[in-house]
């Protein structure tokens, strides 16, 4: 290689060598023993200043922390495709070799780098093993872009070092020059963001493309967030060139490395994706029916149709969800041509008919936002006979045909699935339906499996149960004077039929038109009681006299129970109720008293020191005592 070395005072034999090169383009440019980079016009020297000019073809960003350059040094200004420059310091001895065409230099001095894309290391002064501790990347940046897009994007950067360090953050980005086909126009966000610790100061100085003095403390993160447009001038096919560098500078203000991260998008000319059936599609099915079918689309597109099964599945839709979409799977024909193939199946209970239809439709959207044709198929679901169902809240219904105060005419003595704390008749039918979406049909209840053996139930009530009946209906439809258990089946039948579009495929031969409720249901019959009631007469207030109870059925009486009565203080009247044992109907009674010299009135004007009588399917209530308490 033949060499020249220039220093101030060869600074006029240097300059005329350079101006013996071959054409422009022909020489090449390496830092510190980098690759070589190309240059893209003349290198020029200002003698007085000793200062080169350095024009690279592809993104360059230096940076120094000097506060002003040497005055003993040679300074390379190097301009980047965007016509930006940064002067840095170089050794006094430049190196050309004429054979080569290669321009070598060297940057002598730790407060300056520079950082082309093509190598991370690429003009850093301290030429160490790669670093790991520095996190810098971009996201979300399209390898596609169009005229007028707005590209929102971020940096993002990380100090993995075990030290907090300082950091100037630069980015290049294609700006509108000789050397750029396409290009961006000026951001309109570079926002510094997202500080994870106190320690992260982001100084933007209201720059765009530039952070300084960001303080990172270990282990602490930030990123800028950045919107930029492409340029409406921009040339199709051509690309716009991203890169970021992080220069990390330490306490004493040396750059002590450098971090890289580029980023290529090509300008395209968009247009909207086209999507046609592979095969047109005849979409019928049977309500219920288990085997899905899979139908298939083409996806045309040259710029980028979105092609990812998240997205699919909510382009692809039911007009009204009588259908289900699943097992999206996207093949790649060639660039740009994709095959989706997706299984479709009945809703559960879902039908059609007319005026009740479905269709499955679709549009696709591209990366920058055009939509597709539409894409359409009709659905047709021919529905059957669901079986009709219900359920009920007591299995174990209780009925009292003489309620007391505080007891209930019907009551349940093992309560399920009610949803209520106290358990009221009339939710015992539950949810009767003639199946989904059957609303139109009607619905008859039967027993089966009857067992009655006291035969409390009406012949009326086992063949008339119907879906609004309420349970006090059933104290109408016993036989009179009957107590005990039943214990029967109740069967639900609908009037859809077995023919015409048949029953749901998974339960032919079952009967689809009727539903068997799946457990014995009992009703208990409790037997009628009654009471024995009367009223004292002329007993004084310091006075007490008991009225005794005998079950007159037998031979002789038989005592049963003492009922006191005592006198009121205005000496009127006194009432007694026998209601502590259950008197059935036809029960034989004889009545005395005790304590006082006391009659009964036998309902003619008699008075008798005994009252007897028999129940006869009603309450005793007019027994009349006079006392006469000497």
């Amino acid at each position: 290689m033949n060499q020249i070395y220039h220093n101030a005072g060869k600074a006029l034999l240097f300059s005329g060598l350079l101006m013996l090169t071959p054409p422009v383009f022909a020489v090449s440019l390496s830092m510190n023993n980098s690759d070589p980079v190309g240059l893209s016009d003349d290198v020029n020297l200002d003698t007085i200043g000793d200062t080169f000019e350095l024009k690279i073809e592809e993104p360059i960003l230096c940076h120094t922390t000097l506060s002003s350059l040497p005055t003993n040094e040679i300074i390379a200004n190097v301009v980047n495709p965007n016509n930006g420059g940064k002067q840095v310091p170089l050794l006094s001895n430049v190196r050309y070799g004429i054979l080569s065409q290669l321009l070598s230099v060297e940057i002598n001095n730790p407060k300056s780098a520079c950082v082309t894309e093509s190598k991370i290391s690429y003009g850093d002064v301290i030429w160490r093993d790669d670093f790991t501790s520095f996190d810098l990347s971009y996201t979300n940046l399209p390898s596609q872009i169009v005229r007028g897009q707005d590209v929102d994007y971020s940096i993002h950067y990380e100090n993995k070092y075990d030290f907090p360090v300082k950091v100037e953050l630069i980015e290049y980005a294609s700006e509108i020059s000789l050397q750029n086909a396409a290009f961006f126009e000026a951001p309109s966000i570079w926002e510094c963001v997202n500080h994870n610790g106190s320690t992260v100061i982001c100084d933007e100085d209201n720059v765009p493309n530039v952070v300084s003095n960001m303080n990172l403390a270990q282990g602490t993160s930030a990123q800028i967030d950045v919107t930029r447009t492409v340029d409406s001038r921009s040339d199709f096919g051509e690309n716009v060139q991203l890169m970021a560098v992080a220069f990390v500078i330490d306490e004493s203000d040396d750059i002590i490395d450098t971090y890289v991260v580029n980023h290529t998008a090509q300008v395209v000319e968009n247009s909207a994706p086209s999507i046609n059936w592979l095969n047109q599609p005849s979409v019928s099915f049977t309500e219920d029916e288990t085997q899905p079918l899979s139908l298939t689309f083409i996806i045309d597109d040259q710029t980028g149709a979105r092609v990812d099964v998240p997205y699919l599945q909510q382009a692809i839709s039911a007009a009204n969800n009588k259908v289900q979409i699943s097992n999206i799977v996207v093949f790649e024909n060639q660039f740009d041509n994709y095959e989706v193939t997706f299984d479709v199946l009945p809703a559960p209970d879902a039908f059609t008919t007319q005026g009740n239809t479905e269709q499955i439709n679709i549009i696709i959207e591209d990366q920058f936002g055009e939509f597709s044709n539409p894409l359409s198929t009709d659905v047709d679901i021919t529905p059957v006979n669901d079986a009709p169902s219900f359920s009920v809240t007591c299995d174990h219904i209780v009925l009292n045909p003489t309620p007391r105060q505080g007891e209930q005419a019907v009551s349940c003595a093992s309560q399920i699935n009610s949803g209520r704390a106290n358990w009221e008749y009339s939710d015992w039918l539950q949810n009767p339906t003639a199946g989904p979406g059957e609303d139109d049909q009607s619905m008859f209840y039967s027993f089966l499996n009857v067992s009655d053996p006291n035969q409390i139930l009406d012949q009326q009530f086992i063949v008339n149960i119907s879906p609004n009946m309420l349970l006090d209906d059933l104290l109408i439809l016993t036989n009179p004077g009957a107590s005990g258990l039943a214990t029967f089946e109740l069967q639900a039948m609908d009037n859809g039929g077995l023919q015409g579009n048949g029953c749901n495929d998974t339960q032919v031969g079952d009967g689809c038109d009727t539903f068997l409720y799946g457990q014995t249901l009992t009703v208990e019959l409790l037997p009628s009681t009654y009471l024995i009631s009367g009223m004292v007469n002329d007993l004084n207030p310091q006075d007490a006299i008991f009225v005794r109870l005998y079950d007159n059925s037998g031979a002789s009486p038989v005592f049963l129970r003492n009922l006191p009565v005592n006198g009121n203080a205005q000496g009127g009247p006194e009432g007694f109720t026998f209601d502590q044992d259950p008197l059935l109907d036809g029960f034989e009674y004889h009545l005395e008293t005790l304590g006082g010299d006391c009659e009964f009135d036998d309902g003619q004007g008699v008075r008798t020191l005994d009252f007897q009588g028999t129940i006869n399917g009603a309450d005793v209530s007019d027994i009349l005592i006079f006392c006469n308490v000497p």
